[in-house]
């Protein structure tokens, strides 16, 4: 096998393993009644910034700092919404990431 079929094998791999995982996040976060609202709201948001990032790649510091902000929401039990919350958003900014790092050019 080629070095280029590797990396291209590596790269599906790590893409199946990232979007499965958004997948499987997505499927059961939605199983807090009261703040169902207000987690849709966020997750909404959220898959919109990673979009917009990975189209409009100048505004990447901009999500980074915004990322940032969700640093306060790590520590929390495993099953409390906060850190669901955050798990979720470090999978939606690491599948951003490997997005953009695919469509780049290699030097």
């Amino acid at each position: 096998m080629s070095h280029l079929n590797k990396a291209a094998l590596f790269k599906t791999a790590t893409l199946v393993f990232l979007v499965i995982n958004l997948v499987v996040r997505f499927a059961t976060i939605l199983r807090y009644p009261p703040y169902n609202g207000y987690v849709a709201a966020f997750l909404g948001c959220l898959v919109a910034a990673c979009i917009f990032t990975v189209f409009f790649r100048r505004f990447l510091n901009t999500f980074f700092f915004l990322f940032g902000f969700s640093f306060f929401l790590f520590g929390f039990p495993s099953i409390d919404l906060q850190s669901r919350l955050f798990e979720i958003t470090v999978t939606c900014v690491s599948l951003t990431l490997f997005v953009i790092n695919c469509g780049a050019k290699e030097t």
